[in-house]
């Protein structure tokens, strides 16, 4: 659809030209080319038995490619008839239509040409993007992680029971999480368990994912307190999977100063390919580390051993304490992160409160098959790196956070449409 807008915007655009056979002053003869006319046609007097001719699709078709158009949905409630997305030149609106059911009109506005074709516009459109148009994290099946939604209470309940942990400590962080609009920790979800949706090679990485869920693992702040953390480690052990992570930090901070720790991330739009690629390959190595770290404990010691979905949700639920720790230790003085102050500098000593959660990590993992404390601190330090690299690879604007998900029942809905 989205190719078949463009021509026929263009052939609307020069219809007159085609439309009037051009005169050789050469010969004087008359040249005929091949010509579109428009004709206006009525419908207001059709029988009640013949059907207008219109395209059809279908409601999870309709919603992506209006997305990819760089239209947003203002109202999406396909139930009630009611739909309406609008952005750049394009409109599409819902009309009444007798007998049909559901119609679409589209409208083409005149606006620039810049303005309607803004890089900003250019995002990822592959499954796993359209699906989180939808609130639907995708599955991870290089992780063991099962495909869940984030959309709504009902849909976010369901998920964290699909975790193993206390279940009753997630529904009271859904139930918060409905009451507040987003939770601060839980949001951690989205980085850490979501596979790279971005194409390696691919100089596009604008992501489209509604709601409020940047979480931690987006911000400059958190990201140099988690450096300092894994340096201090390192000091009372060494360890080849803390120096990999600490030597991959500074690789990437030489390579790409402004963007790797940069506080927001609308210069990801400038990101040359080859340092993209980087992150991608430094993500794909945490997906190895885990693999190898659940093969290693099955094949060696017969147990279950330390699975990353356990470590995905114990973090998740220790998490959230992070926001009211963090706040009680600055309000008294001992803040332990000394970076440059700036609008989210709580989000350096929340970073440090993660760190100090690791012992409950280690109490839950325990009984699991992971006895190695030392293992926990590493594995937990890549997960939340993890979750960086992630970030950094996806341009995701802050304006995402006030358009709610489309409604995850109707991803792939074969329910038909008219377009108009």
């Amino acid at each position: 659809m989205a190719s078949w807008v463009t021509l026929l915007v263009s052939i609307q655009d020069h219809a007159q030209t085609f439309a009037h056979p051009t005169l050789s002053h050469g010969t004087g003869s008359l040249r005929n080319y091949p010509t579109i006319v428009k004709l206006q046609q009525s419908w207001d007097f059709v029988p009640p038995e013949v059907i207008r001719p219109m395209a059809t699709t279908t409601v999870g078709d309709i919603a992506v490619l209006a997305r990819r158009l760089g239209m947003r949905w203002t109202i999406f409630k396909p139930n009630e008839d009611l739909l309406r997305a609008e952005g750049g030149p394009h409109v599409l609106s819902s009309v009444s239509t007798r007998g049909l059911g559901l119609v679409l009109e589209y409208k083409h506005t005149r606006v620039k040409y810049e303005q309607a074709n803004s890089r900003n516009e250019m995002g990822i459109w592959t499954d796993n993007a359209d699906k989180l148009l939808f609130g639907i994290l995708p599955e991870n099946r290089v992780l063991g992680l099962p495909e869940m939604g984030f959309g709504s209470h009902d849909l976010l309940s369901k998920s964290l029971m699909l975790l193993p942990g206390d279940h009753d400590r997630a529904r009271k962080l859904v139930d918060e999480w409905q009451a507040v609009g987003s939770i601060h920790g839980l949001s951690d979800l989205l980085s850490m368990a979501c596979p790279m949706v971005r194409e390696k090679g691919s100089p596009i990485n604008k992501l489209y994912v509604p709601g409020a869920w940047t979480g931690m693992t987006y911000y400059r702040i958190a990201l140099l307190s988690w450096y300092d953390c894994v340096s201090e480690k390192l000091l009372t052990r060494d360890s080849p999977q803390l120096q990999w992570l600490r030597n991959s930090f500074c690789k990437l901070q030489n390579l790409w100063p402004g963007g790797w720790s940069g506080q927001r991330f609308d210069e990801l739009d400038e990101a040359p390919v080859y340092l993209l690629d980087t992150v991608y390959d430094m993500h794909n190595t945490t997906s190895n580390y885990f693999c190898t770290l659940a093969n290693t404990f099955e094949e060696t010691r017969g147990q279950r051993g330390l699975r990353y979905i356990d470590l995905l949700s114990t973090h998740l639920l220790q998490a959230p304490k992070s926001l009211m720790d963090a706040q009680r230790n600055i309000a008294n003085g001992q803040r332990r992160d000394h970076h440059v102050t700036d609008d989210h500098f709580w989000h350096g000593e929340a970073m440090h409160c993660y760190f100090d959660y690791i012992p409950r990590h280690e109490k839950y993992l325990f009984p699991r098959g992971c006895t190695d404390t030392n293992l926990v601190f590493e594995a937990w330090a890549t997960m939340v790196f993890r979750g960086f690299l992630w970030h950094r690879s996806h341009n995701i604007s802050a304006l995402q956070e006030s358009e709610p998900p489309l409604d995850s029942r109707y991803y792939r809905s074969q329910m038909p449409v008219y377009i108009g």
